[in-house]
């Protein structure tokens, strides 16, 4: 709680109670445009990885193949079947 001794004091010049933020500020080399798109692309990412994750690993080939994850494994490392490119 701000006790009574606070409240009467005035408020120190600091600069704006609200500060400059993003791209209004001089300095600023993106747009707020540019953080859509930023976003939107770790958005897109995440969905590229779920899918990798679920259709293209190793446990998501095996399973299309009915085989163990460790066959295809050796598969892809070149231990077995190396004759087929």
């Amino acid at each position: 709680m701000i006790s009574d001794a606070n409240q009467a004091k005035p408020r120190k010049k600091r600069g704006p109670r609200f500060p400059v933020r993003g791209q209004k500020l001089p300095q600023s080399k993106l747009t707020n445009q540019d953080i859509r798109d930023i976003k939107s692309s770790k958005l897109q990412r995440e969905k590229l990885l779920e899918y990798i994750r679920e259709n293209l690993s190793n446990e998501a080939i095996a399973a299309r193949f009915g085989v163990h994850h460790r066959t295809v494994e050796k598969v892809l490392q070149g231990q077995t079947w190396r004759h087929i490119t």
